[in-house]
């Protein structure tokens, strides 16, 4: 299921959802945690929401700066410390997602081939496709 954390609610927030949606079977995952205030001021916050099986989703956009030079910052450091498990679209229409490719390539020049994970094969097991 994806969620998204209004920007004044607790990051704590998100492990009581993660712990009530897996009792169900569901698997979190958490939309734009780039756009989260406290997240963006210190990503280890959410680490435990990440460790006990909840996923983090990024926006191309967000990750090839478009909206903005924090946002992009926050998404390489959740990047690079091993936090996201998807980068998506966001595309609203079909104009909104020609993006993905090159913010996958950026995606890469951080973390390697592991990067081609977070557009296909994570997913993919969400879904339970994989």
């Amino acid at each position: 299921m994806l969620i998204e954390l209004s920007d004044d609610m607790p990051v704590t927030c998100a492990d009581t959802i993660l712990f009530r949606l897996s009792m169900l079977g569901i698997t979190p995952v958490l939309a734009h945690p780039e756009r989260h205030p406290e997240i963006a001021r210190s990503p280890a916050v959410i680490e435990s929401f990440v460790r006990h099986g909840g996923k983090l989703q990024i926006t191309a956009p967000a990750l090839l700066g478009e909206a903005g030079r924090r946002e992009r910052r926050v998404c390489e450091r959740l990047l690079r410390q091993g936090l996201v498990a998807v980068l998506a679209t966001d595309a609203h229409g079909v104009e909104d997602a020609g993006c993905l490719g090159r913010a996958l390539a950026r995606a890469t020049k951080w973390i390697g081939s592991a990067a081609e994970d977070l557009v296909s094969r994570i997913p993919a097991e969400i879904l339970g496709l994989a």
